[in-house]
């Protein structure tokens, strides 16, 4: 029975690889979409199995070292090597310098959040550095909405992302580039494990999770992209914020001096 409760989280990160390592080869094959669809699949077994480790109290030195070669197949090497199929590829040796980048990006990631996690430094209620999973639905989500609009499928596109698309879909080197040194950096970024709400608050948050739900039903590829953009950009504006407030201090004392 002890046996069965460990194995059943790694049926989960298993299950993370297997949807990593086809969505390689459906890329690879020029199903674009099946490809990226099991990116997300992937990140849906990531979480699952942290929350059953944690719900069976089963999580274990082997579960994590698994997870994190698994994720690294899963939010590495499956999401870019499908951007360099779509885009990168057009860059030449960039998109290939690119695309390395990114790969060593989330190794590091993962290698120092299997360390930080050895430490009992995890347990704080953020992420140093955007979560892999993150990274990778950002990219997986813009394959959806670029696969939509080549397929002119316009009652799945939100009006404003798709005459906005174009810039987005020009900067995706960039966008990479930073996705990649965000996860590297010590920018923190918030966790669901933090996430309080109050009591009085409570009514609003159902309304907001309501209309969030019937939103991603109607637009999916459109919503994951909006959501996990804005969580990495969440993370930049929280050290803008930081920087204000050191330079409003350091005025204030040149004044007072």
């Amino acid at each position: 029975m002890k046996k069965g409760i460990y194995i059943l989280p790694s049926l989960f990160t298993l299950g993370n690889l297997v949807c990593g390592f086809l969505s390689i080869l459906l890329a690879y094959n020029k199903n674009f979409s099946f490809s990226a669809w099991l990116i997300i699949l992937a990140g849906i077994f990531d979480l699952l199995d942290g929350k059953v480790a944690r719900l069976t109290d089963s999580v274990s030195k082997f579960g994590v070292e698994l997870d994190s070669l698994c994720d690294m197949v899963s939010f590495g090497v499956a999401p870019i090597f499908l951007i360099y199929s779509i885009v990168l590829f057009r860059y030449g040796k960039i998109g290939i310098i690119i695309s390395v980048f990114y790969v060593v990006a989330t190794a590091l990631r993962l290698a120092r959040f299997n360390s930080d996690t050895f430490k009992g430094e995890n347990s704080l209620g953020y992420f140093k550095g955007l979560p892999c999973p993150s990274a990778a639905y950002i990219l997986s989500s813009f394959v959806l909405i670029d696969v939509v609009i080549d397929n002119n499928i316009t009652k799945k596109i939100i009006p404003l992302i798709m005459k906005k698309f174009y810039i987005f879909s020009n900067l995706i080197p960039l966008i990479i580039i930073l996705i990649s040194f965000a996860m590297v950096s010590n920018i923190s970024y918030f966790s669901l494990k933090s996430l309080k709400i109050e009591k009085a608050k409570t009514f609003k948050a159902i309304i907001l999770c309501f209309i969030g739900g019937i939103l991603i039903y109607r637009f999916p590829e459109n919503m994951i992209f909006i959501i996990f953009l804005l969580y990495f950009l969440s993370g930049i504006f929280d050290i803008l914020k930081k920087i204000k407030r050191i330079s409003i201090l350091l005025k204030s004392k040149g004044k007072e001096d």
